[in-house]
């Protein structure tokens, strides 16, 4: 009866020798604690091989070898590590600026651009190959995502993503934002006529469209929603998250604006008249800066940068109605 009570208790005392064992295991060896602003990325160390297109470990198939396309967050977890490597990063920050900072200056940007807030251009590493030439590809295909991410935290998977951070568009008050689309279709558009752009905030247009007849030679001005080319809708004061390799926006000031011409300055004019008297003038000439001309502003400051020998004639005959 003796020896059976040794053998429980020695049972007993083993179980539990055993189960502090592996109490110490799992809390030494297999805990990791994942921080607040981290992110936990967990490697399959058996398995079948990617296929060649694959980085990353599908999450709807867990049988491969290598990183997992899954991304755990912040909290504590238990692995194994005869069957798992792991490693601990940082998650993704995008800023949302600091308002309080802006300042700007004559052209309407920000003097600080560290000040503004950011924008997270996404590179997926690994999916489709896509067509021939495409710089921004459609989901699910390897290069530059049409989605950018926006002010905040992000759990991203770094074998997966790659993150590029620049400063979004901010449109300050007295302006407007010229936008041109910098991707899509090239063929014939309805050309926008000054008339036409003001009809929106003046009255109806007093020139009636006029359609380019060449499906070759582009608009710079289009009204096509898939159609490449200076859009004609401009954008308002505001923060806008754009993605930069779709669109470009050129700051264009509207309100009013003047000229001073003045002695103060030695700019003032001087003339004499007919009976030999000098007459001394000062000037100040004040002009409104409509935001439906923003567009043709824009054209031209976009067109002028592109190509410096344009005839500045033909680009001024091109404003009037």
């Amino acid at each position: 009866m003796n020896r059976i009570k040794t053998i429980i208790a020695g049972g007993l005392a083993l179980i539990v020798l055993l189960f502090g064992l592996w109490e110490a295991f799992k809390w030494t060896a297999m805990r990791v604690y994942v921080g607040p602003d981290e992110v936990l990325l967990v490697t399959n160390k058996f398995g079948k091989s990617l296929p060649p297109d694959r980085i990353t470990v599908p999450a709807e198939d867990n049988g491969f070898k290598g990183v997992r396309e899954e991304v755990l967050g912040p909290g504590r977890y238990f692995l194994n590590p005869v069957e798992y490597a792991w490693e601990v990063r940082q998650q993704t920050q995008i800023p949302a600026g600091d308002p309080h900072k802006w300042v700007w200056d004559a052209d309407g940007h920000l003097k600080d651009p560290a000040t503004a807030p950011m924008i997270g251009i996404v590179s997926l590493k690994e999916g489709r190959v896509p067509a021939a030439g495409t710089e921004v590809v459609n989901e699910g295909e390897k290069g530059i995502q049409k989605e950018v991410l926006t002010p905040g935290t992000y759990k991203i998977n770094s074998y997966r993503y790659e993150v590029k951070q620049e400063p979004a568009v901010v449109v300050p008050p007295g302006s407007v934002g010229v936008v041109t689309r910098l991707t899509g279709d090239i063929g014939p558009v309805t050309l926008a006529t000054l008339s036409q752009i003001r009809a929106s905030t003046s009255g109806p247009a007093t020139q009636p469209d006029q359609i380019r007849k060449s499906e070759l030679n582009p608009s710079r001005l289009v009204v096509g929603a898939q159609q490449r080319g200076i859009l004609k809708d401009v954008l308002q004061p505001g923060i806008y998250y754009l993605n930069p390799r779709m669109v470009k926006v050129t700051i264009v000031p509207i309100g009013y604006d003047q000229i001073t011409l003045d002695h103060g300055s030695n700019t003032g004019i001087k003339f004499y008249t007919s009976d030999g008297y000098q007459v001394e003038a000062d000037f100040t000439v004040v002009w409104p800066l409509a935001s439906g001309c923003a567009e043709y502003r824009g054209q031209h400051r976009v067109g002028r940068s592109r190509s410096r020998k344009r005839d500045r004639a033909g680009d001024e005959g091109s404003l009037s109605e």
